[in-house]
């Protein structure tokens, strides 16, 4: 017996405590033909893929599915969706030359009205990397975050692993990129980073 989900202001995912081949309490998955061809082992679940530090990652598995169909992982039901609440999604990926589409939806179930709201490029290094969406201009009414493979049949056996997915609200100042640490001793370090033109002063 399950109970329902109630609805939740953020949430940070990530999957080590799910079972592999499940998901975790309160997500979801949209597996839907549509007009295209849905192979039977097209998939959204836990698996040992190693994305970030973490030993489980989430798997969107499109299989070769052709056409217009929908491989999508539902979010739980969020209370700060709605305009004016000002938060975004993160999530951490290590795929290059691909992409994911981050939108809503109008519930959880396989008849959910999907709107998509932006495309994520994934950077082509291969290497792990965190990707915002920022949802602070979102006018509509939507309360599930979906996160969706592409209908792209140039991509062929397509599988994207995510991992640390959250919810949270958009902080006051930005996250700086490439952060590196060099020249270490016992005593000292080098830090390097890439900022933004927002920046004045730096916590380290």
């Amino acid at each position: 017996f399950k109970t329902g989900c109630e609805k939740t202001e953020g949430f940070i995912e990530t999957f080590n405590s799910t079972p592999i081949g499940l998901l975790p309490g309160c997500w979801s998955k949209i597996l839907r033909a549509n007009s295209g061809i849905l192979k039977p082992d097209a998939n959204v679940v836990v698996t040992e893929t190693n994305v970030s530090n973490n030993t489980k990652s989430v798997a969107l598995q499109s299989r070769n599915s052709t056409g217009d169909f929908d491989v999508i992982l539902v979010s739980p039901r969020v209370s700060t969706l709605a305009a004016g609440s000002n938060y975004r999604l993160r999530f951490t990926s290590r795929y290059s030359n691909d992409n994911i589409e981050i939108g809503t939806l109008s519930s959880s179930t396989n008849t959910a009205t999907w709107t998509k709201f932006e495309t994520v490029f994934f950077n082509d290094t291969g290497k792990q990397e965190e990707y915002f969406v920022d949802f602070s201009s979102y006018d509509g009414e939507d309360q599930f975050i979906g996160i969706r493979l592409p209908n792209d049949d140039s991509l062929g056996f397509n599988v994207v692993s995510l991992d640390n997915i959250i919810w949270q609200p958009v902080p006051l100042c930005p996250e700086v990129d490439n952060v590196e640490v060099i020249n270490t001793t016992e005593t000292t370090a080098t830090v390097t980073w890439t900022s933004t033109p927002v920046e004045s002063a730096w916590d380290v």
